[in-house]
């Protein structure tokens, strides 16, 4: 029971990351179908990540009056839904809604997907949460290379989301007849509001803040870069973007068993320095170094979020949905601020330049976990919390 629920949260974290990145490399064909500009093409990404944004609003209070597993569900079958339907959108604005709803359903999915396995063992909830989180790497992969391929061939791109809503419902259908287990539960702190009170927690989460603009800054712009100034083409250039996904992939598969045997603030300090280095490093690279500096920085990038997040959960911060709930509601906000600063950098000092200073918000990150770190030690010692049993559906 407990395997085929932990298969269920990683086929449905492989999912919503592939239809997530998805909609990237089609947004040439679309503005070619529909007829709109650049400007109009961009609003498409901003529909997405404004359902991200909004859901992470109500997710948390949805979850606790019907359940993880039933959200689950029902989010799943409707992203398959809203999916088949942007298949068929005769219209810009209709599919932009509907793009606003798909954004809506996957952060639904990502709080659910982590929650649940964090919740059938707290003790270990960074190593859950990383395993679970590694399968975002692989279908990140898969969204990229289908609408690539698809791009490529001259395919119509509406065939990608239809292709992608036949999965998602085999998916839903599939999660609809797993018997979620009763998980064992710390009573926490609930309620997004009253946990964003609490001063001590700041730190991390403007260490998601960081760490997610800058992971998506380095991920957005890199191929960019090599495109514009190493020359590559623009298969190459999106191939190494994919490496550092694929290696993101593996990085939290291997971040999973470590988090076993080693403490969560052993592995951050090894990775986050890694990306500072790396961050550094890249534009200094030419050639075939690109491909290897890739891979590296995909294994430091892999573990930072899911630790962070993952150690909170694991000293009774707060309930699962509630700690969740504020790391995405920061991560998308990094989202939005960084890449968007990034851009602006790269038009006065130049890309490269631009690429060099994603290693500041990484500097952050390091400052702020050791400030969080300090904080934690001094802090009085939490209250004993009470176990009970909680039927996660």
């Amino acid at each position: 029971m407990v395997k085929k629920t932990i298969f269920a949260c990683k086929l449905t974290a492989f999912l919503l990351s592939f239809c997530t990145n998805l909609l990237a490399p089609l947004l040439l064909p679309i503005r070619a179908d529909l007829g709109v500009g650049l400007g109009q093409s961009g609003l498409l990404l901003s529909a997405f990540f404004a359902g991200n944004f909004a859901a992470c609003l109500f997710a948390g209070r949805i979850m606790e009056r019907f359940g993880k597993a039933r959200v689950l569900c029902c989010a799943l079958t409707l992203m398959a839904a809203f999916s088949a339907c942007i298949a068929c959108a005769p219209r810009f604005v209709l599919l932009c809604a509907l793009l606003f709803g798909t954004g809506a359903c996957s952060l639904g999915l990502q709080i659910a997907t982590n929650a649940i396995p964090a919740d059938l063992d707290g003790t270990r909830a960074a190593s859950a949460i990383a395993g679970v989180m590694a399968l975002n790497g692989l279908g990140a992969c898969g969204g990229l290379l289908l609408g690539g391929a698809l791009a490529t061939l001259g395919l119509p791109w509406r065939i990608a989301y239809l292709v992608f809503a036949v999965g998602a419902a085999a998916a839903a259908a599939f999660c609809w007849r797993v018997a979620f287990p009763q998980a064992v539960c710390t009573a926490g702190e609930s309620g997004l509001r009253g946990f964003l009170r609490k001063r001590r927690y700041w730190p991390v989460l403007l260490c998601c803040t960081l760490y997610s603009g800058a992971e998506s800054a380095v991920c957005s712009w890199l191929s960019t870069f090599l495109v514009q100034e190493q020359r590559f083409s623009a298969l190459a250039g999106a191939g190494v973007t994919a490496v550092i996904w694929l290696c993101i992939f593996l990085g939290r598969a291997g971040c999973e068993r470590a988090a076993r045997r080693v403490s969560a603030a052993r592995l951050l300090f090894a990775l986050i320095p890694a990306c500072i280095f790396m961050a550094l490093l890249l534009p200094l690279l030419h050639g075939a170094a690109f491909w290897p500096a890739a891979a590296v920085l995909g294994l430091g990038l892999s573990g930072i979020w899911p630790l962070l997040v993952g150690r909170v959960m694991e000293h009774g911060a707060a309930d699962s949905m509630t700690v969740l709930s504020a790391a995405f509601l920061f991560s998308f906000l990094g989202n939005s601020i960084v890449p968007f600063a990034v851009g602006l950098a790269a038009e006065r000092v130049g890309m490269a330049a631009a690429l060099a200073l994603c290693a500041v918000p990484f500097f952050a990150v390091f400052a702020l976990f050791l400030l969080w770190l300090h904080g934690e030690k001094r802090a009085a010692p939490l209250p004993a919390l009470t176990v009970e049993r909680q039927n996660i559906a």
